[in-house]
Order: structure tokens, then C-alpha cells, then sequence
């Protein structure tokens, strides 16, 4: 419906309604999902990559920006081209480098807290 009314458009940076349908909807989905798995099936047990980012949020919220302005920084190494952007541009790739940044924010989480790094309010 984009081309019929411009209050259509979906877009996240710029906080449109249907944005914000779509995510409540997702958010929705996903709340579903969770309730289903662990109030009526009675999972307990969950990957270890979900206790560690549910141990230090507030270090791997903070240290995806950091990494990504890491990235950018160092796009002058590597001729120029920011890498991580550059691994966007298709949808499929762009899925799996985020799957890996995802799971690269999580483990270094992880480790900082093994070594006692800790963020509090």
C-alpha cells in the first residue's frame, strides 16, 4: 500500500504508524512463542547463549554500537569500505552477518563478565 497514501510507508527510523504495528505485532508473536515453550510445554533449560546475555544486558546492549563504530573506524584499513556494511547489501548475507554479530556481542559479553566486567544502575 506504499504507493497508495504515504502514511503507508513502513520505515523505523522515521517511527511511522505501520512501523509500529509491525513491531507490536512481532513483539506479540514472539511473547506467544515464549509463553507456549515455557508456561504450557514446560521448557526450563535454554541455550547457554540466552543466560549469558540475560546476565549482562546492559554490557552487550552497549557494546553493539561500540563495535560498529570499531567497524567503521577501521574502514580506512581495509581501503576504505566499511566491511560490515559492505556484507548488507543482500538480504541473505546481510541475515547471516547479523546472526554473527549477534552471537559475537553475546560471547564477548559473556567473557567480560567472566573477568569480572560488570555494568549496573
Amino acid at each position: 500500500l506504499n504507493g497508495v497514501h504515504p502514511a503507508f510507508i513502513v520505515s523505523k527510523n522515521h517511527g511511522t504508524v505501520p512501523w509500529g504495528l509491525v513491531s507490536s505485532a512481532l513483539t506479540c508473536g514472539a511473547w506467544v512463542a515464549v509463553f507456549v515453550l515455557v508456561d504450557i510445554l514446560g521448557r526450563r533449560r535454554w541455550p547457554r547463549s540466552f543466560s549469558i546475555a540475560g546476565e549482562n544486558p546492559l554490557v552487550a546492549y552497549l557494546m553493539a554500537p561500540f563495535l560498529l563504530s570499531l567497524f567503521a573506524l577501521l574502514a580506512p584499513l581495509s581501503g576504505g569500505t566499511n566491511l560490515y556494511a559492505a556484507l548488507g547489501e543482500t538480504t541473505g548475507i546481510g541475515l547471516v552477518r547479523s546472526a554473527v554479530f549477534a552471537w559475537l556481542v553475546v560471547r564477548l559479553s559473556g567473557w567480560m563478565r567472566s573477568t569480572g566486567v560488570r555494568v549496573q544502575l
